[in-house]
């Protein structure tokens, strides 16, 4: 884990670098990011309010023609609800490119956050699962 101001001095020793930003970052910080970055996560959680912000996001990188992005529906609540569905639904009909898999909502989370450890070293049953939805984003992001 570095500062993302250091990211440029590690670069060259790593073949993958994720960095982690702000929510809702500055035209200008976003500007940079799609510049230098070969794909730009952004993360959304199934609710009017970030899926609002959201598509503020998006379109500031479609008037700075960036495509190298994809959204990640994050903290999807389970069935028989159907929020995270709905996101996708209302995304793809927007012609916009999302993930195939999600992140689903766990207290392994919280568990993890408050242990400051990755969600696969919680011991909790539920953990395993979390782990599997980042296991799955991983693989989509390399193909």
């Amino acid at each position: 884990m570095i500062d993302e101001r250091q990211a440029a001095k590690f670069a060259k020793n790593y073949q993958h670098i994720v960095i982690d930003t702000q929510a809702r970052p500055e035209q200008e910080d976003l500007e940079a990011l799609a510049e230098g970055c070969d794909l730009l996560i952004l993360p959304t959680t199934p609710d009017a309010l970030s899926l609002d912000a959201l598509m503020q996001t998006v379109n500031v990188l479609k008037s700075l023609f960036a495509n190298q992005y994809r959204i990640l529906i994050t903290r999807v609540p389970p069935k028989p609800r159907r929020d995270g569905e709905e996101a996708r639904d209302m995304l793809t009909e927007a012609g916009l490119p999302v993930f195939k898999g999600s992140i689903r909502d766990a207290v392994a989370f919280q568990k993890a956050a408050l242990a400051g450890v990755p969600v696969n070293k919680v011991a909790d049953q539920r953990a395993k699962i979390a782990w599997r939805d980042y296991q799955g984003i991983g693989q989509e992001v390399m193909k």
